[in-house]
C-alpha cells in the first residue's frame, strides 16, 4: 500500500509490527480467525488495499483505539461465524456505545450498589458513572414510576464530563450510610432493576451484554419495553435476530417493531 497517504496513524508502518501497518495486522488476524472464507473474500492485492483503506479511514474518524480493536476481535470470536462487516466490527469495538440510555440504566443500578457495599464495579463509561452520581441517592431509592425520566436527565448532563476518569470508591468502612441513606445488595439491585422493566444479568462476566441474551432465552416472563430493548441492543451487536425465534414472536405479539437487518 505504499501509495497510500501516511497521515492515517493506521496506514504507518510499525517497528513492533515487523514493518507492516496495524490495518493489515487486522487484516491478517481477521484472516486467522476466518481461515476458510477470508481471504477467498479478496480476489486482488487492490481489493485488498481497498479494504485497508475503508477500514482504516473509519476507525480515524470514529477516533477507535488499538485496545478498541482487540476488544471488536474477541466479541467477534464470541459472536460472528463469519468474517463482521465494517458495521458490525465498529459495534463490536464499542459494544455499550450503540446502546441507548435506558438500556444502560439497568447497569448504572448495579454499578452503583457495587460501589456502596464495595464490591468490584464495572462501569461500562465514565459517562455512566458520572450520570448515576448525578442523581446520587436516587438512582437506588427512588419510585421506579419517576426513575426513567431522572436517569435521562442525568445522562444529559453527564455529555459534558464523559472524558473525566472514574474516581476510585471510598472505603465502605470508612463512608458508612448516614441515617436515612439507602444501601442495596447485589440482588436487590436486580429486583429494582426488574421493576422498571430491564434485566441484569447474575453473571459478573460480558455484564454490559448479557442481559440482552437472558431476555431472549426467556422473552415470555418480560414486558414489552424489554423485549423492545433486547431486540435493539442485539441487532446493535451485529447479531442475526432469526437466531432468536422466541423473542421474535414475543415481539409480534406485543406489537414490537423489529428491527430490519441487511442480509
Amino acid at each position: 500500500m505504499s501509495s497510500m497517504p501516511t497521515t492515517n496513524v493506521w496506514l504507518k508502518s510499525r517497528t513492533a509490527l515487523d514493518g507492516r501497518t496495524a490495518i493489515t495486522h487486522l487484516f491478517n488476524r481477521l484472516s486467522g480467525m476466518y481461515p476458510a472464507i477470508w481471504r477467498s473474500s479478496f480476489r486482488s492485492q487492490e481489493e485488498i488495499d481497498n479494504w485497508e483503506l475503508t477500514w482504516a479511514e473509519a476507525f480515524q474518524e470514529d477516533a477507535i483505539t488499538p485496545a478498541e480493536v482487540s476488544h471488536g476481535l474477541g466479541q467477534c470470536r464470541q459472536r460472528h461465524d463469519k468474517p463482521p462487516s465494517l458495521t458490525q466490527f465498529l459495534k463490536a469495538c464499542r459494544p455499550t456505545a450503540a446502546l441507548e440510555p435506558e438500556a444502560l440504566l439497568h447497569i448504572a443500578i448495579e454499578c452503583a450498589a457495587a460501589r456502596r457495599n464495595g464490591e468490584p464495579e464495572n462501569w461500562p463509561s465514565p459517562r455512566v458513572f458520572w450520570a448515576a452520581q448525578k442523581m446520587g441517592g436516587d438512582l437506588l431509592g427512588m419510585p421506579a414510576a419517576q426513575l426513567r425520566g431522572r436517569w435521562l436527565a442525568a445522562w444529559d448532563r453527564a455529555a459534558a464530563m464523559q472524558d473525566q476518569p472514574i474516581p476510585p470508591a471510598a472505603d465502605p468502612a470508612s463512608a458508612l450510610p448516614a441515617p436515612g441513606r439507602i444501601t442495596l445488595t447485589r440482588e436487590e439491585a436486580q429486583q429494582r432493576a426488574a421493576q422498571i422493566g430491564l434485566d441484569v444479568s447474575r453473571h459478573r462476566s460480558d455484564t454490559h451484554r448479557r442481559w440482552a441474551y437472558d431476555i431472549a432465552r426467556e422473552p415470555k416472563r418480560y414486558p414489552r419495553c424489554s423485549v423492545e430493548l433486547a431486540l435493539g441492543a442485539l441487532n446493535t451487536f451485529g447479531e442475526d435476530l432469526a437466531r432468536f425465534p422466541e423473542l421474535l414472536e414475543r415481539a409480534r405479539l406485543l406489537g414490537v417493531a423489529i428491527p430490519e437487518q441487511t442480509p
